[in-house]
Protein backbone atom coordinates (compact mmCIF):
# COMPACT_ATOMS: atom_id res chain seq x y z
CA UNK A 1 0.00 0.00 0.00
CA UNK A 2 1.76 3.16 -1.18
CA UNK A 3 0.52 6.40 -0.80
CA UNK A 4 0.25 9.84 1.14
CA UNK A 5 -0.53 9.93 4.99
CA UNK A 6 -0.46 12.77 7.80
CA UNK A 7 2.50 12.91 9.89
CA UNK A 8 3.12 12.75 13.74
CA UNK A 9 5.22 14.88 14.66
CA UNK A 10 7.47 15.13 18.16
CA UNK A 11 8.89 18.72 18.07
CA UNK A 12 11.00 17.77 21.57
CA UNK A 13 13.35 15.30 19.81
CA UNK A 14 14.76 15.40 16.32
CA UNK A 15 15.44 12.00 15.86
CA UNK A 16 11.51 11.14 16.02
CA UNK A 17 9.87 14.54 14.79
CA UNK A 18 7.95 13.52 11.18
CA UNK A 19 8.13 16.28 9.02
CA UNK A 20 6.49 17.36 5.55
CA UNK A 21 8.47 15.36 2.78
CA UNK A 22 9.33 12.32 5.32
CA UNK A 23 8.48 8.91 4.63
CA UNK A 24 6.99 6.73 6.63
CA UNK A 25 7.08 2.84 6.55
CA UNK A 26 4.78 0.62 9.00
CA UNK A 27 6.42 -2.19 10.33
CA UNK A 28 3.83 -3.20 12.90
CA UNK A 29 -0.06 -3.96 12.26
CA UNK A 30 -1.39 -0.70 11.73
CA UNK A 31 -4.00 0.39 14.54
CA UNK A 32 -7.61 1.32 13.84
CA UNK A 33 -8.35 4.17 16.19
CA UNK A 34 -12.26 4.13 14.89
CA UNK A 35 -12.13 0.68 16.80
CA UNK A 36 -13.61 0.47 20.62
CA UNK A 37 -16.36 1.56 22.47
CA UNK A 38 -17.36 5.54 23.97
CA UNK A 39 -17.97 5.55 27.30
CA UNK A 40 -19.46 8.55 29.49
CA UNK A 41 -16.11 9.43 29.85
CA UNK A 42 -14.09 8.01 27.34
CA UNK A 43 -13.03 6.19 24.32
CA UNK A 44 -12.17 2.68 25.14
CA UNK A 45 -9.76 1.70 21.69
CA UNK A 46 -9.94 -2.19 21.02
CA UNK A 47 -7.23 -3.50 19.40
CA UNK A 48 -7.80 -6.18 16.34
CA UNK A 49 -5.58 -9.08 15.82
CA UNK A 50 -3.89 -8.79 12.75
CA UNK A 51 -0.66 -10.74 10.86
CA UNK A 52 2.80 -8.22 11.00
CA UNK A 53 3.92 -6.62 7.85
CA UNK A 54 5.66 -8.42 5.05
CA UNK A 55 9.22 -9.73 7.24
CA UNK A 56 11.23 -9.36 3.79
CA UNK A 57 10.27 -5.79 3.30
CA UNK A 58 10.83 -5.03 6.88
CA UNK A 59 14.24 -6.33 6.42
CA UNK A 60 14.85 -4.60 3.54
CA UNK A 61 13.69 -1.30 4.52
CA UNK A 62 15.32 -1.34 7.43
CA UNK A 63 18.48 -2.33 5.72
CA UNK A 64 18.06 1.04 3.42
CA UNK A 65 17.63 3.01 5.91
CA UNK A 66 20.95 2.38 7.81
CA UNK A 67 22.94 2.27 4.26
CA UNK A 68 21.60 5.43 4.00
CA UNK A 69 22.41 6.92 7.72
CA UNK A 70 26.11 5.23 7.45
CA UNK A 71 27.14 6.11 3.91
CA UNK A 72 26.15 9.89 4.19
CA UNK A 73 27.61 11.00 1.11
CA UNK A 74 25.68 8.68 -1.78
CA UNK A 75 22.41 8.80 -2.40
CA UNK A 76 20.15 6.31 -1.27
CA UNK A 77 18.91 3.83 -3.47
CA UNK A 78 15.41 5.03 -3.35
CA UNK A 79 16.66 8.44 -4.15
CA UNK A 80 18.24 7.45 -7.22
CA UNK A 81 14.89 6.13 -8.18
CA UNK A 82 13.14 9.19 -7.65
CA UNK A 83 15.62 11.23 -9.80
CA UNK A 84 15.12 9.11 -12.53
CA UNK A 85 11.42 9.48 -12.07
CA UNK A 86 11.51 13.33 -12.00
CA UNK A 87 13.42 13.35 -15.18
CA UNK A 88 10.91 10.73 -16.95
CA UNK A 89 8.37 13.56 -15.49
CA UNK A 90 10.18 16.18 -17.41
CA UNK A 91 10.65 14.83 -20.51
CA UNK A 92 7.76 13.68 -21.42
CA UNK A 93 5.85 16.98 -19.88
CA UNK A 94 3.90 15.23 -17.57
CA UNK A 95 2.53 17.77 -15.05
CA UNK A 96 1.17 16.99 -11.21
CA UNK A 97 -2.25 15.54 -10.77
CA UNK A 98 -2.73 19.28 -9.62
CA UNK A 99 -0.87 21.04 -12.50
CA UNK A 100 0.16 23.91 -10.63
CA UNK A 101 2.65 22.03 -8.50
CA UNK A 102 6.36 20.67 -9.35
CA UNK A 103 6.75 17.11 -8.91
CA UNK A 104 9.82 17.48 -7.50
CA UNK A 105 10.30 20.02 -4.64
CA UNK A 106 6.47 21.04 -2.84
CA UNK A 107 5.27 24.73 -3.37
CA UNK A 108 5.00 25.44 0.09
CA UNK A 109 7.64 25.90 3.53
CA UNK A 110 7.69 23.02 6.01
CA UNK A 111 5.94 25.29 8.84
CA UNK A 112 3.71 24.29 11.74
CA UNK A 113 1.38 25.97 13.59
CA UNK A 114 -1.10 25.70 16.85
CA UNK A 115 -4.58 26.59 16.00
CA UNK A 116 -7.11 27.69 18.34
CA UNK A 117 -11.18 26.36 18.07
CA UNK A 118 -12.04 27.99 15.17
CA UNK A 119 -9.30 26.51 12.80
CA UNK A 120 -7.37 29.24 13.08
CA UNK A 121 -3.33 29.80 13.30
CA UNK A 122 -2.33 31.05 16.95
CA UNK A 123 1.19 30.58 17.47
CA UNK A 124 3.94 29.23 14.83
CA UNK A 125 5.71 26.37 16.32
CA UNK A 126 9.66 25.79 15.64
CA UNK A 127 11.21 22.68 14.55
CA UNK A 128 13.56 21.41 16.72
CA UNK A 129 17.36 21.56 15.80
CA UNK A 130 18.14 18.69 13.40
CA UNK A 131 22.45 19.12 12.52
CA UNK A 132 21.42 15.74 10.26
CA UNK A 133 18.15 17.95 8.16
CA UNK A 134 20.64 20.80 8.18
CA UNK A 135 23.74 18.80 6.65
CA UNK A 136 21.62 16.90 4.50
CA UNK A 137 18.59 19.76 3.53
CA UNK A 138 17.15 18.28 0.53
CA UNK A 139 16.72 14.44 2.08
CA UNK A 140 13.55 12.96 3.91
CA UNK A 141 14.15 11.02 7.08
CA UNK A 142 12.46 8.17 7.08
CA UNK A 143 10.81 6.77 9.78
CA UNK A 144 9.95 3.01 10.69
CA UNK A 145 6.86 2.29 13.25
CA UNK A 146 3.51 2.51 13.55
CA UNK A 147 1.06 3.66 11.31
CA UNK A 148 -2.25 4.97 12.52
CA UNK A 149 -5.85 4.27 10.01
CA UNK A 150 -9.23 5.53 11.09
CA UNK A 151 -12.39 6.07 8.74
CA UNK A 152 -12.22 9.71 8.77
CA UNK A 153 -9.93 12.64 7.51
CA UNK A 154 -8.13 14.17 10.31
CA UNK A 155 -7.75 17.69 10.32
CA UNK A 156 -7.46 18.81 14.25
CA UNK A 157 -4.01 18.82 15.74
CA UNK A 158 -5.96 18.79 19.17
CA UNK A 159 -7.24 15.31 18.59
CA UNK A 160 -3.90 14.35 16.91
CA UNK A 161 -2.01 15.50 19.94
CA UNK A 162 -4.57 14.01 22.28
CA UNK A 163 -3.79 10.37 20.10
CA UNK A 164 -0.68 10.87 20.71
CA UNK A 165 -1.05 11.13 24.45
CA UNK A 166 -2.77 7.48 24.26
CA UNK A 167 -0.84 4.68 25.38
CA UNK A 168 -1.37 2.57 22.43
CA UNK A 169 -0.67 5.70 20.06
CA UNK A 170 2.10 7.14 21.70
CA UNK A 171 4.54 5.57 18.86
CA UNK A 172 2.67 6.64 16.05
CA UNK A 173 4.73 7.92 13.22
CA UNK A 174 1.40 8.90 10.95
CA UNK A 175 -2.00 8.29 10.30
CA UNK A 176 -4.02 7.26 7.05
CA UNK A 177 -7.85 5.99 5.97
CA UNK A 178 -6.51 2.82 4.13
CA UNK A 179 -3.89 1.02 5.33
CA UNK A 180 -6.07 -1.00 8.16
CA UNK A 181 -8.31 -2.42 5.45
CA UNK A 182 -5.36 -3.35 3.57
CA UNK A 183 -3.91 -5.09 6.91
CA UNK A 184 -7.07 -6.73 7.15
CA UNK A 185 -8.31 -8.29 3.88
CA UNK A 186 -4.25 -9.33 3.81
CA UNK A 187 -4.65 -11.18 7.10
CA UNK A 188 -7.59 -13.49 6.39
CA UNK A 189 -6.55 -14.28 3.11
CA UNK A 190 -3.36 -15.11 4.38
CA UNK A 191 -1.35 -12.70 1.65
CA UNK A 192 2.11 -10.61 2.65
CA UNK A 193 1.58 -6.71 3.05
CA UNK A 194 3.20 -3.88 3.26
CA UNK A 195 2.80 0.00 3.62
CA UNK A 196 4.53 2.93 2.74
CA UNK A 197 3.84 6.77 3.34
CA UNK A 198 4.90 10.18 2.32
CA UNK A 199 4.24 12.80 4.66
CA UNK A 200 2.42 15.64 3.10
CA UNK A 201 0.08 17.62 6.47
CA UNK A 202 0.06 17.57 9.91
CA UNK A 203 -3.01 16.48 10.88
CA UNK A 204 -3.98 20.08 11.46
CA UNK A 205 -6.95 22.58 9.80
CA UNK A 206 -3.23 23.62 7.96
CA UNK A 207 -3.63 20.57 5.92
CA UNK A 208 -3.49 21.24 2.03
CA UNK A 209 -2.14 19.54 -1.03
CA UNK A 210 1.15 21.58 -1.34
CA UNK A 211 3.40 18.78 -0.49
CA UNK A 212 1.34 15.85 -2.76
CA UNK A 213 3.31 15.23 -5.34
CA UNK A 214 6.74 15.44 -3.19
CA UNK A 215 5.32 13.09 -0.47
CA UNK A 216 3.49 10.79 -3.26
CA UNK A 217 6.59 10.34 -5.46
CA UNK A 218 8.96 9.93 -2.39
CA UNK A 219 6.44 6.80 -0.93
CA UNK A 220 6.83 5.73 -4.75
CA UNK A 221 9.90 5.72 -4.87
CA UNK A 222 10.75 4.24 -1.77
CA UNK A 223 7.86 1.33 -2.30
CA UNK A 224 9.55 0.55 -5.92
CA UNK A 225 12.81 0.14 -3.92
CA UNK A 226 11.68 -2.43 -1.28
CA UNK A 227 9.70 -4.23 -4.01
CA UNK A 228 12.74 -4.65 -6.31
CA UNK A 229 14.99 -5.88 -3.26
CA UNK A 230 11.90 -8.30 -2.36
CA UNK A 231 11.28 -9.95 -5.56
CA UNK A 232 15.77 -10.38 -5.28
CA UNK A 233 15.13 -12.24 -2.60
CA UNK A 234 12.58 -14.11 -3.45
CA UNK A 235 14.04 -15.17 -6.54
CA UNK A 236 16.93 -15.97 -4.41
CA UNK A 237 15.05 -18.16 -1.68
CA UNK A 238 13.68 -20.10 -4.86
CA UNK A 239 16.77 -21.44 -5.73
CA UNK A 240 17.27 -25.55 -4.75
CA UNK A 241 20.17 -26.17 -2.03
CA UNK A 242 20.97 -29.30 -4.68
CA UNK A 243 21.73 -27.07 -7.10
CA UNK A 244 24.24 -24.72 -5.52
CA UNK A 245 25.87 -27.45 -3.12
CA UNK A 246 25.45 -31.01 -5.35
CA UNK A 247 28.86 -30.56 -6.90
CA UNK A 248 30.34 -30.51 -3.05
CA UNK A 249 28.06 -32.84 -1.75
CA UNK A 250 26.56 -30.98 0.90
CA UNK A 251 23.05 -30.78 0.86
CA UNK A 252 22.57 -33.69 3.22
CA UNK A 253 24.93 -32.00 5.95
CA UNK A 254 23.82 -28.58 5.54
CA UNK A 255 19.74 -29.46 6.39
CA UNK A 256 20.83 -32.36 8.64
CA UNK A 257 19.38 -31.29 12.55
CA UNK A 258 22.45 -32.90 13.95
CA UNK A 259 24.44 -29.77 12.40
CA UNK A 260 24.96 -27.23 14.78
CA UNK A 261 25.10 -23.92 13.68
CA UNK A 262 28.33 -23.06 14.17
CA UNK A 263 29.17 -25.40 11.23
CA UNK A 264 27.10 -24.42 9.37
CA UNK A 265 29.22 -21.88 7.38
CA UNK A 266 31.66 -24.68 6.75
CA UNK A 267 29.65 -25.89 3.44
CA UNK A 268 29.39 -22.14 2.36
CA UNK A 269 33.22 -22.12 2.87
CA UNK A 270 33.63 -25.44 0.60
CA UNK A 271 31.50 -23.41 -1.81
CA UNK A 272 33.32 -20.22 -2.14
CA UNK A 273 35.47 -22.00 -4.62
CA UNK A 274 32.94 -21.81 -7.19
CA UNK A 275 32.87 -18.91 -9.95
CA UNK A 276 31.12 -16.01 -8.56
CA UNK A 277 27.40 -15.42 -9.87
CA UNK A 278 23.78 -14.41 -9.27
CA UNK A 279 22.86 -17.03 -7.65
CA UNK A 280 25.61 -17.91 -5.19
CA UNK A 281 25.86 -14.26 -4.29
CA UNK A 282 22.11 -13.60 -3.61
CA UNK A 283 21.75 -17.27 -2.23
CA UNK A 284 24.79 -15.93 0.71
CA UNK A 285 22.85 -12.68 1.20
CA UNK A 286 19.66 -14.41 2.23
CA UNK A 287 21.80 -16.75 4.30
CA UNK A 288 23.28 -13.75 6.03
CA UNK A 289 19.90 -12.63 6.75
CA UNK A 290 18.96 -15.65 8.45
CA UNK A 291 22.39 -15.93 10.50
CA UNK A 292 21.43 -12.26 11.94
CA UNK A 293 18.25 -13.58 12.84
CA UNK A 294 20.05 -16.49 14.92
CA UNK A 295 22.66 -13.88 16.22
CA UNK A 296 25.47 -16.03 15.08
CA UNK A 297 28.31 -13.48 14.64
CA UNK A 298 30.78 -15.94 13.77
CA UNK A 299 28.38 -17.31 10.70
CA UNK A 300 28.06 -13.49 10.25
CA UNK A 301 31.43 -13.06 9.43
CA UNK A 302 32.40 -16.39 7.51
CA UNK A 303 29.72 -15.23 4.57
CA UNK A 304 30.97 -11.60 4.63
CA UNK A 305 34.26 -13.20 4.01
CA UNK A 306 33.10 -14.94 1.18
CA UNK A 307 30.85 -12.17 0.00
CA UNK A 308 34.76 -10.15 -0.02
CA UNK A 309 36.47 -12.44 -1.50
CA UNK A 310 33.64 -12.60 -4.54
CA UNK A 311 34.18 -8.90 -4.50
CA UNK A 312 38.19 -9.30 -4.67
CA UNK A 313 37.72 -12.10 -7.18
CA UNK A 314 36.17 -9.03 -9.93
CA UNK A 315 34.19 -11.24 -11.29
CA UNK A 316 30.69 -9.37 -10.62
CA UNK A 317 28.87 -7.07 -12.52
CA UNK A 318 28.25 -3.71 -10.61
CA UNK A 319 25.01 -3.99 -9.35
CA UNK A 320 25.60 -7.41 -7.57
CA UNK A 321 29.06 -6.01 -6.82
CA UNK A 322 26.49 -2.94 -4.87
CA UNK A 323 23.80 -5.49 -2.84
CA UNK A 324 27.36 -7.59 -1.69
CA UNK A 325 28.84 -4.85 -0.08
CA UNK A 326 25.69 -3.26 1.10
CA UNK A 327 24.73 -6.86 2.52
CA UNK A 328 28.03 -6.59 3.94
CA UNK A 329 27.68 -3.66 5.26
CA UNK A 330 24.39 -3.57 6.58
CA UNK A 331 25.30 -7.22 8.35
CA UNK A 332 28.40 -5.92 10.07
CA UNK A 333 26.74 -2.89 11.51
CA UNK A 334 23.89 -4.48 12.68
CA UNK A 335 26.04 -7.47 14.52
CA UNK A 336 28.50 -4.56 15.92
CA UNK A 337 25.46 -2.61 17.62
CA UNK A 338 23.40 -6.43 18.94
CA UNK A 339 27.35 -7.14 20.39
CA UNK A 340 27.21 -10.45 17.88
CA UNK A 341 30.66 -9.36 17.36
CA UNK A 342 33.48 -7.05 18.36
CA UNK A 343 34.17 -3.95 17.75
CA UNK A 344 37.79 -3.08 16.78
CA UNK A 345 40.39 -1.41 13.95
CA UNK A 346 39.65 -4.40 11.60
CA UNK A 347 35.91 -4.24 11.55
CA UNK A 348 36.43 -0.48 11.06
CA UNK A 349 38.93 -1.20 8.42
CA UNK A 350 36.39 -3.73 6.77
CA UNK A 351 33.48 -1.37 6.65
CA UNK A 352 35.59 1.65 5.40
CA UNK A 353 36.84 -0.69 2.49
CA UNK A 354 32.98 -1.55 1.67
CA UNK A 355 31.65 1.79 1.66
CA UNK A 356 34.80 2.53 -1.01
CA UNK A 357 33.18 0.18 -2.95
CA UNK A 358 29.81 0.99 -2.86
CA UNK A 359 31.35 5.31 -3.32
CA UNK A 360 33.24 4.20 -6.66
CA UNK A 361 30.18 2.30 -8.04
CA UNK A 362 28.48 5.39 -7.60
CA UNK A 363 30.60 7.72 -8.60
CA UNK A 364 31.23 5.58 -11.99
CA UNK A 365 27.32 5.40 -12.35
CA UNK A 366 27.03 9.09 -12.13
CA UNK A 367 29.82 9.87 -14.71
Amino acid sequence: MCGIAGGSPDPSDPETNVRLGDIAIGTLPPKNVSAGKQTQTEFKHVDQALNPPDRDCCRIASRLVVEAEQDSQVDPEWENVRKNAVAKLRERNIPTPLRKFDWDLPSSEDVRFRYDDDGKPIEQIPHPKDEWREAYPTRPRVFLGLILSGDYVQKSDQQRDEKSSHPEFSKAIAYEMESFGIASAATVNEIPYFVVRGIVDYQDPGKNDAWHPTGALRAASMAKCILQNRNFLSAAQSISADRIFREKGQKDRLTHPSISQSSQPAAYAQASTRTADTDSVRTLVINLQDYLDQQDGVAVITIVSQLEAMLDAGSLDNQLTREAALACISALIVSRENGYIADGADLDARLSRLFEVCERLSTSSTQ
